[in-house]
């Protein structure tokens, strides 16, 4: 991270590059992109095992960061659930484990709160 918070070229190029680990999943890349998030203590960063909830409120360093995931092409194909206008996005890095009513209440909880809203309990 630079000085002003924001994710410099060489995160944004290990994002981009992270390899699917022999776990077979992609916790260990989330853990690192969560530490880089701005705002992801005040609901901007919600998790429910597998499942996250990420929301860049527009800011731009979270929207590099989406870039790069996106950019991540893997990643993309496997764990991207679902993105919605304004900076919403949804993520399974982990489909085996996650329970088909952990996937409905996440679809349900998008389909009724703002991108801004903390996750619900």
């Amino acid at each position: 991270m630079n000085t002003d918070c924001y994710p410099d070229a060489e995160e944004l190029k290990r994002i981009r590059a992270w390899p699917l680990d022999e776990a077979g999943n992609f916790d260990p890349l989330m853990a690192y992109i969560r530490e880089r998030w701005m705002y992801a203590e005040h609901g901007y960063w919600t998790q429910r095992g597998p499942i996250y909830r990420l929301a860049t409120g527009g800011w731009s360093g979270n929207e590099d960061l989406i870039r790069a995931m996106r950019g991540n092409t893997l990643f993309w194909r496997f764990c991207h659930l679902a993105s919605i206008s304004s900076g919403l996005y949804l993520f399974c890095t982990d489909p085996a484990s996650a329970t088909r009513s952990d996937l409905l209440r996440t679809l349900q909880t998008v389909t009724r709160l703002s991108h801004l809203s903390p996750w619900p309990k």
